[in-house]
């Protein structure tokens, strides 16, 4: 999935609401999509990387721990990792 947080374009009327996270008057498809990135995830970052399983949970290691979001991540072993994780994690799903 992918979130598109600048996107300018008004929502309709119908749908503009004040955020329960921030408290601001969300307007915009762009603002709509970070008001859920921030209130879901508690992080307001482009990119962010979020390992989630077939229902939109995040997914879990061995430990049993969930795989936190990522930021953008400029080192390719570390990103690599989080990835593998992702993969390992979503093929232990029974």
């Amino acid at each position: 999935m992918q979130l598109v947080v600048d996107d300018k374009a008004e929502l309709p009327e119908a749908e503009r609401f004040t955020s329960a996270y921030s408290g601001k008057k969300i307007t915009t498809l762009g603002g709509k999509w970070s008001d859920f990135e921030a209130s879901r995830y508690n992080a307001n970052s482009q990119p962010l990387y979020v390992l989630l399983d077939g229902d939109g949970n995040l997914l879990v290691d061995s430990t049993g721990k969930q795989i936190a979001p990522s930021p953008a991540n400029y080192n390719v072993e570390s990103y690599l990792k989080f990835l593998e994780s992702g993969i390992t994690a979503y093929k232990s799903i029974k």
